[in-house]
Parts: C-alpha cells; sequence; structure tokens
C-alpha cells in the first residue's frame, strides 16, 4: 500500500494546481488524503512520535539544516526570478494578496511540516541508511509546485537539496527513533523559504 500512498502528493498538485490553478486546493487534499491514508491504515497515532527523538547537538544541526533552504533561497530568488513574475504567479495559484499570503505561510510553516514528517518519516520511513527512492519522490513532487515560480531549468538545485534534506531527516528519525528532530527542521526549512519568498515581494 506505501507505493499507492506515494501517488497522494503528485495527485494532489495535477488536481489543484493544474486542472484548478489553487495552491489552496492543492494542499488542502494533499493533507486531507494524508490522514485519510493514515486513518485508514491504522496508523494515526504516528503522531506521538513527534515528542520523541531529541538530541541537542543534533538539533543544533537540524535546525541549522532548515535555515540553510531559507538562506540559500534568499540568496538566489533575485538571480532567478522577479518580482512581476512571482507576484503574478502567486495570484494565478490563488495566492493574490498579503492576507491570503501571511496565512499560507503560518499554515506552510506549522502545519504542513508536521503532517509531513508523520507522513513521510512515520509511516513512509525507509530505514535505508543510503539515499533511497523514496527521497527522489518526496523531491520530486515539491517541483510540480516550484514549476510555477521559477524557471524551469533552475529547478534542478531544489531538487538537489530536496533529496539531501529527505535523506537527513530520515536518518535522523532512524537514528534517534522518534520524529522531533526531523520535524523541528522542516519547520525551520518551510518557514524561512516561505519567509524569503515575503521578504522578496515586500522589501
Amino acid at each position: 500500500m506505501k507505493w499507492l500512498a506515494l501517488l497522494i502528493p503528485y495527485i494532489s498538485a495535477i488536481f489543484g494546481l493544474y486542472a484548478f490553478n489553487n495552491i489552496w486546493l492543492a494542499v488542502g487534499i494533499y493533507h486531507i488524503l494524508i490522514l485519510i491514508f493514515l486513518a485508514s491504515s491504522n496508523k494515526l497515532d504516528l503522531d506521538k512520535n513527534l515528542y520523541k527523538g531529541w538530541d541537542l547537538k543534533i538539533g543544533w544541526l537540524a535546525i541549522a539544516i532548515g535555515f540553510l533552504a531559507g538562506i540559500i533561497i534568499f540568496l538566489t530568488i533575485p538571480l532567478i526570478t522577479t518580482t512581476e513574475h512571482l507576484n503574478n504567479a502567486l495570484v494565478n495559484l490563488g495566492l493574490g494578496n498579503m492576507k491570503s499570503l501571511l496565512v499560507f505561510i503560518l499554515y506552510w510553516s506549522f502545519v504542513n511540516p508536521i503532517i509531513e514528517v508523520v507522513f513521510w518519516r512515520g509511516y513512509l520511513q525507509d530505514k535505508n541508511k543510503k539515499i533511497a527512492p523514496i527521497d527522489f519522490a518526496f523531491s520530486g513532487y515539491h517541483l510540480l509546485y516550484l514549476v510555477f515560480l521559477i524557471p524551469w531549468q533552475f529547478l534542478i538545485f531544489p531538487f538537489v537539496f530536496l533529496v539531501f534534506a529527505s535523506w537527513i531527516w530520515r536518518w535522523m528519525a532512524y537514528k534517534y527513533k522518534g520524529l522531533l528532530l526531523p520535524a523541528i527542521s522542516h519547520i525551520a526549512a518551510d518557514f524561512t523559504v516561505v519567509l524569503s519568498v515575503y521578504l522578496f515581494l515586500t522589501i
């Protein structure tokens, strides 16, 4: 059944983004399908692992990896796109005003990481210590979103970074037997990335 679960983010993105041009719809379907899948598999209790698996030294590394994503975006986004292009893309995706964008930033920063960690690092956790197909699957679905925001020829860079991040987060979950470290790192990454986009549009 896990191979079927891997289709959830792709089906959600294609339906929400490409059929209806609405990022809220895509993310909403994505999260609802995950919760339905976990419930049907009797895996909703995986959220208990969110409070397990902490290590102080690795915790700082986890947060640093998360912030690194935002820093890279902040430094490179002026080189690969323009505020006009990004504004038009956000309008087309249903984030046409600052209020909706700020709400999305909060949701994407603090709700999405928790659901994704439970799903990807809990239910779909792969014990392979090396980079595995699941890392490419996790990274790949993000490109369906990013292609709206940045030119396609630059997609290789976030793809590689997300493969690496997925691998590190899997390792943390497996090594420390819990989801707390990858959850904190994922929150830091999602928050700083969307914050960087917001600052790019407003500064």
